[in-house]
């Protein structure tokens, strides 16, 4: 479970967005830094679906407020 302080609610995330934001907390990451550990972890090959699921919790965890982008 996650609480956003922003928005004032509690989410219950599943296994793999909790570690990617876990892995955030540690530093900036890019989207492939995250998906080369995530899938090590996971003992899965990163390809491009892979790749574009670690997006998608991304983008879905921003939309929760819990993450924001950086340049």
């Amino acid at each position: 479970m996650v609480f956003s302080r922003l928005t004032g609610e509690t989410h219950l995330l599943s296994a793999l967005p909790a570690e990617v934001l876990r892995m955030l907390t540690e530093g900036e990451k890019s989207g492939a830094e995250l998906a080369t550990a995530t899938g090590a972890l996971c003992e899965v090959t990163v390809d491009e679906d892979w790749l574009n699921g670690i997006d998608r919790i991304l983008q879905r965890l921003e939309a929760l407020f819990l993450v924001e982008p950086v340049d």
